[in-house]
Order: structure tokens, then sequence, then C-alpha cells
């Protein structure tokens, strides 16, 4: 079994947004990348005037994970509405989680100002810490070692301060194509 990664957003241009050079970096050195989203159904945005546009933004939610060398995997809940302290949310990350089950994972930083990534980020945290509790079925030996916060945008968040520093210099470049796939969020 390959060693993988798994990132947490709520929205779907989050892990993009956020750890993308890191996420980059890691595929690079072979892990695999997951980007999970828990806001998978944004039909109801105001950019989304058909069911076209929602299949155009949702394949380049999935380009521009690609670039960054990651597969791209959305949960179905609407944008504003992930629940809090949902049992079942929090069993959907804990499935993805096992069935990845990931050496590291990185998640928003639990001081927002945007509900989604509060509660994306609780949710995450308490899936990622109860892995077979939570996702049911056959136990697996979890591999997860590191769980690591991320901020959304310095816009966003309250009292972040990174205790390290990954250098993506040589990914920034990429990071942003991989930003600038998302037309349609114009």
């Amino acid at each position: 079994m390959s060693q993988s990664v798994l990132v947490i957003g709520a929205h779907l241009d989050e892990c993009e947004c956020g750890p993308s050079g890191t996420s980059m970096k890691l595929a690079k050195l072979g892990y695999q990348v997951v980007f999970l989203n828990t806001v998978g159904n944004f039909r109801d945005w105001s950019i989304i005037h058909s069911e076209e546009d929602f299949e155009a933004l949702t394949r380049e939610a999935h380009e521009a994970a690609a670039l960054l060398g990651a597969r791209k995997v959305f949960l179905d809940y609407r944008n504003n509405c992930f629940p809090e302290g949902d049992f079942e949310a929090i069993g959907k990350i804990a499935e993805v989680a096992k069935g990845i089950n990931p050496e590291i994972a990185l998640i928003h930083w639990p001081r927002d100002n945007h509900y989604d990534h509060v509660r994306t980020a609780k949710a995450s945290l308490e899936a990622l810490s109860s892995i077979n509790r939570f996702a049911g079925g056959e136990p697996v030996s979890l591999n997860l070692k590191e769980i690591i916060a991320y901020e959304a945008g310095i816009w966003q968040t309250f009292d972040f301060e990174p205790d390290f520093y990954i250098d993506v210099t040589a990914e920034i470049e990429t990071a942003f194509q991989s930003i600038r796939a998302f037309t349609h969020l114009g």
C-alpha cells in the first residue's frame, strides 16, 4: 500500500487555495494525495445557473486537484449547511479516511470565521481521531501519524500561528495554475 495524505476542506477550492504547494510537494514524493471537500452540492451558488454550470465547475475542481497530483472527492453537503456535531457527517469523513488510510491529514484551522470551515474542521478532527469507530466495518490498522491544520485565508482565521513552514517555491507556479483552473469562480 502506498503512503497517502488526506486534505480536507469545506468548499471546492480550499484544498487548492490553502495547502496546495504542500500537497503537490507530497505528491512529488510519491504520496497518494486525496482532496476531500465536504460541500459538494453547490448548486445554489449564485454563479450556478444550470446543471451544465454545476458540471463544469465540478470538472474544473477535479482538473485543479489533478494539476497538484491529487484526486478530488466530494461529500454532498450544501453550502452554508455543513452540520455541526452530526455523526453521519463525521462518519462520511471517516469512511473516506479509512479508505485511503492516510499517514498525514490536513484540515481547516478550527478558529475561522466561516461556519462551514469550523464545522468541517471539528468533524474532521473527530473522524480522524476515531476512524474505525465512525467508519464501521472491519477495523483497519491505522497509519495516521500527523494531523496538521491549515489556514483557508489570512482574512478568515483567528490566532493562526504555524509552528513550521514548508518551502513550496518550486511548486508555487503550479499552485497558482491550479487556482486559475476554476474559471467559473470568476
